[in-house]
Parts: structure tokens; sequence; C-alpha cells
């Protein structure tokens, strides 16, 4: 695997989290969370310079076969924005099955609800989406 700082995307209609790991590519901690819209190529072309980031790693959402969900077709586009700003820094896709999910679980077992954590959710399920890529390339 590639060394160096990965980002990890959760993409989403309405916000977009955001997960850093170690130079090692060992853990992937959350980072922040971006509103979706005309400067989210922007907001993160800042993050990958400022935190001199090696490879992008974005949830692919997918049904519970396996098929490319609707969704998908929301992400790859991005993926293709992304990738013609960003041409030095390779885009990788991850199955992103369940992580909004495990998420929402990790908020209630700390005793937080969903409302109050809906700040953080997104940033949790990219750091489920960066860590499980981490640890099936590492």
């Amino acid at each position: 695997m590639l060394k160096g700082r990965k980002l990890g995307l959760d993409f989403g209609s309405t916000r977009i989290g955001v997960a850093i790991c170690d130079p090692d590519g060992i853990l992937a901690t959350p980072h922040s969370t971006i509103p979706s819209g005309s400067t989210l190529i922007s907001e993160v072309a800042a993050i990958c310079e400022s935190e001199e980031i090696v490879a992008i790693i974005v949830g692919l959402p997918r049904s519970l076969n396996g098929e490319i969900s609707h969704a998908a077709n929301l992400v790859n586009d991005f993926i293709v924005e992304l990738s013609s700003q960003l041409p030095e820094i390779p885009v990788h896709t991850f199955d992103e099955r369940f992580t909004t999910t495990l998420a929402n679980q990790a908020l209630r077992a700390s005793g937080r609800n969903v409302k109050e954590g809906r700040a953080v959710i997104d940033q949790i399920a990219a750091v489920n989406i960066l860590q499980s890529y981490l640890d099936a390339n590492g």
C-alpha cells in the first residue's frame, strides 16, 4: 500500500464526512464534515494540500446484494469531478454498506442520540470507510 496519509470520504447529498489516517496507514480518525455544494471540491483540495494526502478513499454505496445503487451514480459523478481537479491524487472506492448504521450504533453506545450526533455521524461513517480500507489493504 502507498505510504502516507489517506483521506476517507462518506459522500452524501447534504454533507460529506471526512476522515484521515496517520502516515503509516494504521489508524483512521475523524477530521471534519463538509456541506455539499459548490465549494465541496475546493474544500477537499485544501484538506489534501494541508494534510499532504497521498490517496482518497470514497465510500461507494451498494445494495445488500452487492449491486451498485442509484446513490453510487452520484458518488461516481463526484469522483470524476474530484479526479479532474486533483489528478495527482489517486481516488479509490470502497464498499460503504452498513457504515452509517455502525456510526449510529457507536453514537448510541456513547450515550448520544442520533439527533445530537448529526454533526459527527458522517465523520464516523468516513472513519469506518477509511479504517475498513486500511485493514483490507494493509
